[in-house]
């Protein structure tokens, strides 16, 4: 996807193709194509160049001046920005992105507004209402798209409250809906923190899950997910006193990784590689 989304940048000329927003599928294609490349360049590990790239796709859209496109650029940017746990710059899209939606009546865009809107508000500490809402959100026809990303930052935010059952029925809807692959990786690695949370003794049962999660991820070479999922396998061995094993595992991913460490994923992983 890399490549490709690097191709249509390299190639679009806005004063030859600016008015190809209005004929194929309602935005603009560089937008598209930038929006594209954070989230190839995040799955690859290089979530500063991402973050980049999801502005820049933002600010393109400002440029160009087309509404749907400018809709379009920061949907598909908060879902880098929601990768990256990044509060502020999901603030800043829901507040754009809302008059917008509202003045418009566009349907995706209103419907994945109202999902952010639920994610400020878990954030907030309302985590009940905010969770009802993203659900609510996510199961929206104009979401299924991208339902399979979203039911699992749902399933996320039910797991940090605790609601358990929950969590399982929303993430076994998400992978009945696999849509957006390159976000499998999470579901499955979510899959064994709740079976963690739910009964400490399904060690093994958790285990296998994570490595399961890292066939995945080996699989689509996506390297943002293969740090989550070796972050969870590396703290369960270490709990479970295998700490050679864990740093041996953790070390040649941290070891690929050359720019993001100041980022959430990268932070949580040296403080496991520490226990």
């Amino acid at each position: 996807m890399k490549e490709a989304a690097e191709q249509v940048v390299r190639l679009y000329d806005r004063e030859r193709h600016r008015d190809h927003a209005y004929y194929f599928g309602g935005h603009d294609a560089r937008v598209c194509a930038l929006s594209f490349l954070a989230q190839s360049q995040l799955a690859l590990g290089f979530s500063d160049q991402a973050e980049r790239s999801a502005w820049r796709c933002i600010e393109d859209a400002r440029a160009l001046g087309h509404t749907y496109s400018v809709a379009h650029s920061l949907i598909m940017s908060s879902l880098t920005f929601f990768l990256l746990n990044d509060v502020d710059a999901c603030r800043a899209v829901t507040e754009e992105l809302q008059p917008i939606a509202e003045h418009n009546k566009f349907a995706w865009p209103l419907t994945h507004m109202r999902f952010m809107r639920g994610w400020l508000t878990v954030q907030q500490g309302d985590v009940d209402a905010g969770v009802e809402q993203m659900r609510k959100a996510a199961d929206e026809p104009s979401s299924a798209a991208i339902r399979t990303l979203l039911l699992t930052l749902t399933a996320t935010q039910e797991l940090q409250a605790r609601h358990y059952d929950a969590a399982v029925a929303t993430l076994d809807h998400a992978m009945n809906d696999t849509r957006v692959r390159f976000y499998e990786v999470e579901a499955v690695r979510l899959r064994g923190d709740i079976l963690l949370a739910r009964s400490p003794e399904s060690v093994a049962e958790a285990e296998a899950t994570y490595r399961e999660a890292l066939t995945v991820a080996a699989r689509q070479s996506n390297r943002a997910a293969e740090l989550r999922a070796s972050t969870s396998l590396a703290r369960l061995l270490s709990e479970r006193g295998r700490k050679t094993e864990a740093r041996d595992l953790l070390a040649p991913v941290y070891a690929a990784f050359t720019e993001g460490f100041d980022k959430q994923d990268l932070m949580q992983q040296r403080r496991c590689s520490r226990n």
